[in-house]
């Protein structure tokens, strides 16, 4: 048997694993009852394609158990009955390229996901989470090391620590990747490699930091915890902010044995981003000493390792960042200036983000000017550090969009990397600066390309006319879709509101447009009144930010149509352009958003058919709820925890769910409420939208949607927004309903008004029906025609409608629809599709007679056996079985009729 030969380096537990399944050559194989049977057979197929490598057994004795998925608790049980655990990935691949057999580190193994031949250590986690990560990381392929050392090139951990002989401190040492246990968690998740940038542990994670009362807390408490540090008191701290040794602080805490730092560090590991060890010049200093890191000290102490280099120092945060940068670029004897025109400028420094483009007024040449991260500028002290070493900025010359530059001149004032500085425009339209610049970064990078162009600013044509202000070059930005076809083809929306590009929300929303077929144009809130005037007509639709009112006066963007982020993602989830009136959230609210009132809401949603719709519905409804400030109730959730249960189609509503929402007082309310909440901006009455669960029908077939006692005292602004929200869901329709269908429910013809559509007519015979058909298509000036017919219709009892509807083209059937559509749209206050209540079967499908059409003409067979009298008494109850049937459905007739005629001239009534 040809064996594999070892081509890695192996440790001995690895060596050892190896040896033993080359030993074992071909592998038997185990396969769990739980794969799928497709890809068993294609398993099968390949181990008969290679039957040197592997073989299927039918015992588990001595069998390598494949299983296709990993859950802890499984694998712990076939552990502890000595079994050996692979995953079906990796006897995929295995059976595919046999070499894979060399990088098996240990068992179990579900795949070689991650690609390191390093091993991963992990330190500061609970017993649980360590289990976990030492896990996950043999699952994925990896080797786990207990202890640190040279084959370690992963750490996984939960904090920082400063200990000299900690595994963090060793980390540091190696310049090794130091990761939360997410990575490892999404890693497995993805089943593939992922970045691991979101995961990277953050500068101060979990470090206790009691910091000196006074400036130095003021100044220093809110950047470290914003990097994950926790500020606490003395006797739970671990490390102490302090300015000089004769503080009190400092003596206490030396007293206790606790570390002392000043200022100079925190900044320092802020600026390299990692919690650096104690030493040096970042020792607490004696009083009245110069700090070593101060620009001070560093201006007496020039050196010539940047002699001959020029640094553009524009793009430093001005204040005390851009006065270390200085007196560090005067130590290095290199020159600094803020003239971007400056022909001698060498270097760019930035607090570099990489995956962020920056327009910048220096001219791009790779091979003369560079634009690094400021933490260039800090290796050089000693000597010149290599550039490829450090993180590059991404930039792109466009000096009219520089607003950096212009900040610095005086200008305009824009958004900064941190946070948005204030502006205003004066009288002549240009900006004004409100505010300090005091932590400010005066930089305005656009959004990152998402694979279609980024064009700042406006066409010549829509600022023509002499529209636009000065600030109104850099005003909007305009990214191209990157696809030509989506659901959103054509259209231009609008992202006005949103605080800056650098959230990930706002870019993942561009990218969403862009990627389906949309324009994405965002909107800064500075610009003028007359470019916002151009600019709305250029918008299809306008997506704000949040849920509340826009940040805008509504007279400013009449012409565009309003909608919310929620509106854009349901649009993509659902591949369809939803009508924005489909749900409240779908346009800004009236007042701010979330509703502090239902904070403390746990709302449960149930009674919802098992249709398709249904699952979009109920991802909309808990969009509501979130956006509304509740929390949506998950199956784990206790009854103690659930405030209210929305039942969304009572009639489908568990009797015992009821029964025991009753026993704990918890309301059972209408999806009605979550509406009137959202449109009114308040927490409404939950007795005005109370749902009956006793099995009592309406007149009309349906369930109540409201309980009518409680109803009666609803007031008329709630009703008011109810109506004015449904009045557009049926708009441009055309509703033909039968006089047997009006019959069996009396309301249809109500809720097809209260749903705004355009026009309702009851047909009474074929010519009636034939006529309307006509209209609709020769004219055709009210939009789509729905025509609702009773089930007895549909059984062919009537032969002239039946011969009629047979001969009709496809598209023509498919516009007749049971009753229960219009009920059901009425009830969820959105258009439901017309082929989930289709009455006629499509064309060419073979339907059943319906068991209770009745059958005069067919003569029953005659059995020798068979009593004559017995044959007579069923052939008198089959034909008065008929005669009832025909009797219900002519009452149902004559109802209707009325009805129509009661509609038709109500003064008769």
């Amino acid at each position: 048997m040809e064996s594999l030969v070892l081509d890695v380096p192996t440790t001995p537990r690895t060596r050892d694993v190896l040896q033993s399944l080359q030993g074992q050559l071909p592998l038997a194989l185990y396969l769990s009852p739980r794969i799928p049977k497709l890809r068993a057979a294609v398993l099968q197929e390949l181990i008969l394609r290679e039957p040197r490598l592997a073989w299927i057994s039918d015992s588990e004795d001595g069998a390598l158990h494949v299983l296709p998925d990993f859950e802890l608790e499984e694998l712990a049980a076939l552990e502890r009955r000595k079994k050996r655990v692979v995953g079906l990935p990796f006897v995929e691949r295995f059976l595919k390229t046999p070499e894979v057999l060399n990088k098996v580190p240990a068992l179990p193994l579900f795949d070689l996901i991650y690609n390191s031949p390093g091993a991963i250590c992990c330190s500061g986690l609970a017993q649980d989470a360590r289990i976990r990560c030492s896990a996950l990381a043999r699952w994925v392929g990896a080797k786990f090391a207990e202890d640190f050392g040279p084959e370690v090139s992963l750490l996984v951990t939960a904090r920082v620590s400063l200990h000299p002989d900690s595994k963090y401190q060793a980390a540091l040492k190696g310049r090794l990747p130091i990761v939360r246990s997410s990575y490892l968690e999404a890693m497995w998740q993805a089943k593939h490699e992922v970045k691991m940038e979101p995961h990277l542990l953050p500068t101060l994670a979990g470090l206790a930091i009691c910091f000196e009362p006074g400036e130095v807390k003021e100044l220093c408490q809110r950047q470290a915890v914003a990097h994950g540090a926790v500020s606490t008191s003395l006797d739970k701290a671990e490390i102490v902010i302090v300015t000089d040794v004769s503080r009190t602080l400092y003596r206490e805490a030396r007293k206790i044995g606790l570390l002392a730092a000043p200022p100079l560090w925190l900044e320092r590991c802020l600026q390299l981003r990692r919690c650096m060890p104690i030493a040096g010049e970042l020792e607490v200093p004696q009083p009245g000493a110069v700090s070593s890191g101060s620009p001070a000290h560093v201006e007496s102490n020039s050196g010539t390792t940047l002699m001959s280099c020029v640094l553009c120092l524009l793009y430093i945060e001005p204040g005390r960042q851009r006065d270390t940068a200085k007196a560090l670029a005067w130590r290095c004897g290199a020159l600094s200036t803020l003239d971007p025109a400056d022909k001698a400028i060498t270097h760019v420094l930035f607090h570099a983000l990489p995956n962020t483009l920056v327009y910048v007024s220096v001219p791009v040449d790779e091979d003369r000017v560079s634009f690094l991260d400021v933490s260039w500028l800090e290796a050089c002290l000693s000597k010149k550090a290599r550039e490829s070493a450090f993180t590059k900025q991404r930039v792109a010359y466009n000096p009219s969009c520089d607003t950096a530059h212009a900040a610095a001149l005086g200008r305009s004032c824009s958004r900064g990397l941190g946070r948005t500085l204030s502006t205003t425009l004066d009288e002549a339209g240009t900006l004004k600066r409100r505010g300090s610049e005091t932590g400010l970064i005066p930089i305005m990078p656009p959004p990152q390309p998402v694979g279609g162009a980024v064009e700042p600013g406006l066409s010549a044509d829509a600022t023509a006319g002499g529209a636009v202000g000065p600030a109104d070059t850099v005003a909007a930005t305009t990214v191209k879709p990157t696809v030509p076809t989506g659901v959103f083809a054509g259209l231009v929306l609008g992202l006005v509101g949103w605080p800056t590009f650098l959230e990930a929300e706002e870019q993942a929303l561009v990218q969403l447009i862009c990627s389906h077929g949309g324009t994405a144009v965002h909107v800064l809130p500075v610009c003028s009144a007359p470019f916002r005037s151009v600019l709305s007509e250029k918008l299809d639709v306008c997506v704000c930010h949040g849920n509340g009112q826009p940040p805008f006066q509504a007279s400013e963007w009449s012409s565009v149509a309003l909608a919310t982020a929620h509106w854009v993602q349901a649009c993509v989830a659902d591949t369809i352009l939803h009508p924005r009136s489909s749900f409240p959230h779908f346009e800004p609210g009236r007042g701010p958003f979330p509703l502090s009132n239902m904070s403390e809401c746990t709302v449960r949603i149930t009674a919802l058919d098992s249709s398709r719709e249904s699952h979009r519905q109920r991802a909309r409804l808990e969009e509501l709820i979130q956006a509304l400030g509740a929390k949506v109730a998950q199956q784990t959730t206790r009854w103690s925890e659930t405030t209210h249960v929305v039942c969304v189609l009572p009639a489908l509503t568990d009797s015992r769910l009821a029964e025991s929402a009753r026993k704990r007082q918890i309301p059972l309310v209408s999806a009605q409420w979550l509406f009137a909440c959202f449109n009114s901006s308040g927490r409404q009455p939950e007795e005005q939208y109370s749902v009956k669960v006793d099995g009592s029908q309406a007149a009309d077939g349906r369930d109540y949607f409201f309980n009518p006692e409680s109803a009666e005292g609803a007031t008329g602004g709630v009703a008011a927004l109810l109506t004015s929200f449904a009045a557009t869901v049926l708009a441009n329709h055309h509703i033909c309903i039968s006089t047997s269908a009006l019959g069996s429910h009396p309301k249809l013809p109500q809720m097809a008004d209260e749903l705004g559509a355009a026009r309702v007519d009851t047909w009474r015979s074929v010519a009636e029906l034939r006529a309307l058909l006509e209209e609709s298509t020769t004219k055709n000036p009210l939009g789509q025609m729905v025509a609702l017919l009773d089930k007895e219709q549909v059984c062919g009892v009537d032969e002239e409608l039946a011969s009629f509807l047979d001969a009709l083209n496809p598209e023509s059937r498919s516009i007749f629809v049971l009753p229960s559509w219009l009920s059901e749209t009425y009830s969820q206050r959105r258009r439901l599709p017309l082929d989930s209540f289709a009455a006629l079967p499509a064309a060419g499908v073979e339907t059943q007679t319906s068991p209770k059409k009745p059958r005069l003409e067919a003569p029953e067979a005659l059995y020798a056996w068979q009593p004559a009298e017995s044959k007579r008494l069923e052939q008198l109850s089959e034909e008065a079985r008929a005669r009832e049937m025909q009797s219900k459905a002519q009452q149902k007739v004559n109802e209707g009729l009325r009805l129509a005629e009661l509609r038709r001239e109500p003064s008769r009534s």
